[in-house]
């Protein structure tokens, strides 16, 4: 990424009063496979809005770390993406105080339009207001101004977009000065508390029965559900329901789906009956007490096999919990990781370090004779960018086996076949591990002769 502060010769804007914006260029940025990525995993019709926001974000984080300030976002990078399909902006907190970014991708810079959920929520009020122009195509963008928010005045509103307008004179086109503000200390406000909101809703905003919540909904109706934690990210997975990386997000919140009756956890399964297949569980059926632990030449991986053989063999249950997890953070093996995930897993399964494992029943129809089978996804944290994903296919009741010859695939963003998995004659399961970036997508396609079924899924 190159920063300037003269004009890009190559964008094609309006002659300026000012030559103090900023203009970034994103074109060698490295998070444009990011942009790329979470764009496509969008809502089709709010794709434009995600790369746009996106794009701003990037800059404007990239030009705040030149100026040596630290800049984080209100929500984490999970949630970010979705809540771009929702509003229009991004709050960063940093020692200045609390930046909002507007983007827009209008040529005439003639106003800066915020949302009024900014505004109205207590958590999320601004400090300043930045305004952004975006140039997708041009993958380039422009700092071009910024104010008090104490300078929005509330009775300038457009009712039909809700966005409060703030005039190109009440702006402030100097932006480097924004970075040598005075430092300022911003008392944190508590998230308002969660009231009952109405699933119906949540289901109709899901099915696209309601394409803009945020202007269709009574702005009291809204706010809760976008503004209080709980809601949001239940309207996130409702909307997303297979996002892997909302599953763990999810967890750590200590929350779940309340539209979740596709895909069930899988210990709430195995409690159901004794009649469940038990390979349709957690356990990936290689890790016991008495598993002996392989040799490796590295010293690294020698040290991770020996922590793992003391988290299984000590009897205090807190020491063993916590050498897991510090394993499951640590180690570059993704076989131990996921071994030490397993047993973690048998300890506490509500850490969120062993991960989220997931199931749903699939009928391929009268090709498997009314056999029903369970396809498992388990996911697991691996870095603040990337996840371990484990993907079986077992048959559901117990004493059942798959039938030979039953095809699981994997497949890229683009189609193209990453892994494939034949059953073969008397198989209980079958089953794939591999990991994936925040925000790729990959689909799992599941055929037995002339039936098939295929699932989309975003990392």
């Amino acid at each position: 990424m190159t920063l300037s502060l003269s004009f890009l010769a190559t964008i094609d804007a309006p002659p300026m009063a000012h030559t103090e914006h900023v203009h970034i260029d994103l074109a060698d940025c490295g998070d444009r496979q990011w942009i790329e990525q979470i764009t496509a995993a969008a809502r089709t019709y709010r794709r434009g809005s995600v790369r746009m926001n996106a794009m701003a974000y990037a800059a404007v984080r990239y030009w705040f770390a030149e100026m040596g300030i630290n800049a984080d976002p209100f929500l984490s990078t999970v949630e970010l993406p979705i809540f771009w399909e929702f509003v229009n902006g991004t709050l960063l907190k940093t020692a200045i105080g609390q930046v909002l970014i507007v983007p827009d991708i209008t040529i005439e810079l003639d106003e800066c339009r915020i949302p009024q959920e900014w505004l109205h929520i207590d958590a999320w009020k601004p400090d300043y207001i930045l305004g952004v122009q975006v140039f997708a195509e041009e993958a380039q963008v422009r700092l071009w101004g910024y104010a008090p928010s104490s300078s929005v005045n509330r009775s300038a509103i457009d009712t039909l977009s809700r966005t409060y307008i703030l005039d190109r004179e009440e702006m402030i086109e100097d932006v480097p000065l924004l970075a040598a503000l005075p430092a300022c200390h911003h008392i944190p406000v508590p998230s308002p508390a969660a009231t009952a909101i109405s699933t119906a809703t949540l289901q109709q905003i899901a099915s696209g029965e309601i394409l803009l919540p945020r202007l269709v909904l009574p702005l009291e109706d809204w706010l809760p559900i976008i503004g209080q934690p709980r809601h949001r990210l239940d309207l996130f997975l409702a909307c997303h329901p297979q996002r892997l990386s909302l599953w763990l997000y999810a967890k750590t919140k200590g929350m779940s789906n309340l539209l979740g009756q596709v895909w069930q956890d899988v210990q709430e399964l195995l409690e159901e009956g004794a009649m469940i297949n038990p390979y349709l569980s957690w356990k990936l059926g290689w890790t016991s007490p008495e598993w002996a632990l392989r040799s490796n030449d590295t010293l690294e991986a020698m040290q991770a096999e020996a922590q793992l053989r003391q988290a299984l063999e000590t009897e205090d249950c807190r020491q063993a919990v916590a050498l897991l997890k510090e394993l499951i953070a640590t180690t570059a093996d993704e076989g131990l990781r996921w071994m030490a995930a397993e047993c973690l897993h048998a300890k506490d399964a509500t850490a969120p370090e062993a991960g989220v494992w997931k199931t749903r029943t699939v009928d391929l129809g009268l090709a498997l004779g009314g056999q029903s089978l369970s396809l498992v996804m388990a996911v697991l944290p691996r870095d603040e960018v990337s996840a371990n994903i484990l993907v079986r296919v077992s048959a559901l009741k117990a004493g059942e086996t798959l039938p030979p010859d039953l095809v699981l695939t994997i497949t890229e963003a683009n189609g193209n076949t990453f892994a494939q998995v034949t059953s073969r004659q008397q198989d209980q399961a079958v089953q794939y591990k591999f990991w994936g970036q925040l925000g790729e997508t990959f689909g799992i396609t599941l055929a037995y002769r002339d039936a098939r079924i295929t699932e989309t899924f975003v990392v």
